[in-house]
């Protein structure tokens, strides 16, 4: 019996610590990259390109996810401070490498970080993407299609 009540007090501060009801860091959300500047540079977005952002993926507390062109993810150790408004970004696989990117929100659906990222000067502008964005949001799920959805 006294299993069970440590397993059910367990589940339930686990739903509020990491699930739904867990609260949401201040810059949460799913951002799409809109233009990369590079050392002055616009990156276009090439499916080769191992270095250029795609999307930045901020969903727990300290954490957030950077996707590449290439297809590749990495995962890091994310900090924000939004009165002098930077972010602390370092790798979970090397602890010692730490960068710092300023942000700016111009409107609720852009996201801007400027700074210095692996030596190089980047400047990253970001379209926040909301839920309704998303295909099965939008158009609904349906188990029988009159005819192929095929995109």
């Amino acid at each position: 019996m006294l299993g069970a009540v440590f397993s059910v007090y367990g589940s339930v501060k686990a739903v509020k610590n990491y699930g739904p009801e867990a609260p949401k860091p201040p810059l949460y959300g799913l951002y799409e990259v809109e233009a990369f500047v590079r050392n002055g540079d616009t990156v276009p977005p090439l499916l080769t390109d191992s270095w250029r952002w795609k999307r930045l993926i901020v969903e727990r507390k300290g954490a957030a996810a950077l996707y590449m062109m290439d297809g590749q993810k990495y995962w890091y150790d994310f900090r924000s401070d939004s009165l002098e408004n930077f972010v602390l970004l370092n790798p979970r696989k090397d602890s010692s490498l730490v960068d710092t990117l300023y942000f700016s929100e111009p409107d609720s659906s852009r996201f801007l970080l400027e700074g210095s990222f692996r030596g190089n000067d980047l400047k990253v502008s970001f379209l926040k993407k909301r839920k309704e964005d998303f295909l099965l949001r939008s158009r609904g799920f349906k188990w029988v299609n009159e005819s192929p959805f095929n995109r």
